[in-house]
C-alpha cells in the first residue's frame, strides 16, 4: 500500500501544473524576437513593473493577447506581460503586436469532406498539428490570402483559407451539430407563455416539424437565432423555439428582445479585484459565480442598472457601472 502511495505521489510531482485561465484571445506559441540576449516577463503591463524572470531570446511562450502593447504570456510556470514587439508567431516578419487587428473572429470549417489539416506552417507540406472536422469553429488570424493563422482545442497552426467561413456558408438548411449555435449566447432561459408546452422544432420555423416538447416552466439552453426564434438544446437535442416562449430567469423579459439587446463584449472594471454575476437583477439576488477585474464577458442591455451577461458558460446579471 505505501509503495503504491509513494509512486502516486510521484506520478503526481512530474505532471504538468495547468496554466490559470488568460483574459484575451489566444495567440498560439511565441518566439522571443527582437532583443539582444532576453526580455523581462513583468508582473503587470507596464515597461516599470518588477520583472518576475527573463525570457531568452529564441524562447517560446503560450501568449494571449492583452491589449497592443503587451501580451499575457505563460512560461516556464509563469504568468506574466512581455512587449509585443518582442514576440513573433515563428514567422520573423510579423511580431505579435499586430495580431489585434488581424484578428477575423470565429469561423467554420466548411468546404471539406470530414476534416481540414492544421499544420504548423503556412504550406500544404508542413506537418499536421492537429485535424478539425466540418463545422467545427476556430480563431482566426489573417495571415495571408492563401492561409489562416487558426487557434483550436488548445492548439495553433495554420488552415487554407478557402475551408474557413460563417455559418452562412452553408446555406438555410444547415442544422448546426451538437456544441455549434449560430448566435450569441442568450442564457439558460425558461418556458412561459404557453398552456403546457410548446414546440422544439427541426427547423426555424413554425410548419416545422417538432422534435420534441418542452414543458410551460421547464430552462432550455438558448442561443440568438433570428428576432423571432431561438436555437435552443433541451434534454439531448438541439432544434428552434419562438423566442416569446421563452424568459430569463427572473421572468420579466422574454428572449424575443436579447438579439436587439446585445452590447457587445464590456470588460470588468471599477473594483478592487471581482465583480459578483448574480441570479436576478438585484444587489441581494444569490452569487452565480465571481468575474474577476479585466474579464470579458457577453452582454446584453437590461435596464439602466444592470446588465445581463453571459461569463465561461454561466448566465446573470451585474451591475452596469462595473462594465465598461
Amino acid at each position: 500500500m505505501k509503495r503504491c502511495l509513494v509512486l502516486f505521489l510521484i506520478l503526481a510531482m512530474l505532471l504538468p501544473v495547468l496554466p490559470a485561465q488568460a483574459m484575451g484571445a489566444y495567440l498560439g506559441r511565441l518566439q522571443v524576437i527582437n532583443c539582444n540576449e532576453w526580455v523581462s516577463l513583468r508582473e503587470y503591463p507596464n515597461k516599470n513593473s518588477n520583472r518576475l524572470t527573463t525570457v531568452p531570446l529564441g524562447a517560446y511562450v503560450d501568449g494571449y493577447y492583452y491589449n497592443s502593447e503587451f501580451v499575457e504570456c505563460y512560461y516556464n510556470g509563469q504568468w506574466g506581460y512581455i512587449l509585443s514587439t518582442y514576440l513573433s508567431n515563428g514567422n520573423s516578419s510579423s511580431s505579435a503586436a499586430s495580431f489585434d487587428s488581424n484578428y477575423l473572429g470565429k469561423k467554420m470549417v466548411i468546404n471539406c469532406n470530414e476534416f481540414v489539416t492544421l499544420r504548423s506552417g503556412p504550406s500544404t507540406s508542413a506537418s499536421a498539428v492537429t485535424r478539425v472536422a466540418k463545422g467545427e469553429e476556430v480563431d482566426c488570424y489573417y495571415y495571408n490570402d492563401t492561409f489562416t493563422y487558426c487557434y483550436y482545442n488548445g492548439l495553433s497552426g495554420y488552415i487554407l483559407s478557402k475551408y474557413l467561413g460563417t455559418s452562412g456558408s452553408y446555406g438555410g438548411g444547415y442544422t448546426p451539430s451538437y456544441g455549434y449555435c449560430n448566435g450569441e449566447y442568450m442564457g439558460h432561459l425558461r418556458v412561459i407563455n404557453c398552456q403546457e408546452w410548446v414546440s422544439l422544432r427541426q427547423y426555424a420555423s413554425k410548419d416545422s416539424a417538432r422534435l420534441a416538447t418542452v414543458p410551460l416552466g421547464a430552462y432550455v439552453e438558448a442561443y440568438y437565432y433570428d428576432s423571432e426564434f431561438a436555437y435552443c438544446y433541451y434534454n439531448g437535442r438541439w432544434g428552434y423555439i419562438l423566442s416569446t416562449y421563452l424568459s430569463s430567469t427572473d421572468g420579466s423579459s422574454s428572449a424575443a428582445s436579447f438579439g436587439s439587446n446585445y452590447l457587445g463584449k464590456r470588460t470588468v472594471i471599477n473594483c478592487n479585484e471581482f465583480v459578483t454575476l448574480r441570479s436576478r437583477p438585484s444587489t441581494s439576488a444569490s452569487a452565480v459565480t465571481r468575474v474577476a477585474k479585466g474579464e470579458e464577458v457577453d452582454c446584453y442591455y437590461y435596464n439602466g442598472t444592470f446588465t445581463y451577461c453571459y461569463y465561461n458558460g454561466m448566465s446573470g446579471y451585474i451591475l452596469t457601472n462595473y462594465l465598461g
